[in-house]
């Protein structure tokens, strides 16, 4: 299991504001199975969002090619006008499993709100 500090982000774009989180790197996305091209599904469930690898997924992981070596850094771009219990300026945690990523706000800012 590995983990990253992430942040949930405003973003404009043609028709309106809308939300980002935006993950990118080969060790922990590797880690999880999320190479550059491969299909995934997205939920949003309890408070989290779920990334589960399948080869039928509605998604794709995106990625940037080094121009010297011709390796493929992945890249995890979710936007959408709305994430579900997620506002700008969160505070996130990404936790790595095999061909699971789990997205979630800090505990800190949980008690925080409370």
């Amino acid at each position: 299991m590995k983990q990253q500090q992430l942040k949930v982000r405003k973003t404009n774009r043609k028709g309106g504001h809308y939300l980002r989180v935006w993950l990118e790197g080969e060790e922990r996305l590797h880690h999880a199975g999320f190479f550059h091209s491969v299909r995934y599904d997205r939920e949003i469930s309890d408070g989290a969002i779920y990334l589960r690898v399948n080869p039928e997924g509605r998604y794709k992981v995106a990625g940037k090619q080094n121009k010297k070596t011709g390796q493929w850094r992945p890249i995890i771009d979710i936007s959408a006008k709305d994430l579900p219990g997620f506002q700008a300026g969160d505070d996130l945690t990404a936790t790595f499993y095999a061909g699971v990523m789990r997205i979630h706000i800090h505990k800190e800012d949980l008690q925080q709100a409370a």
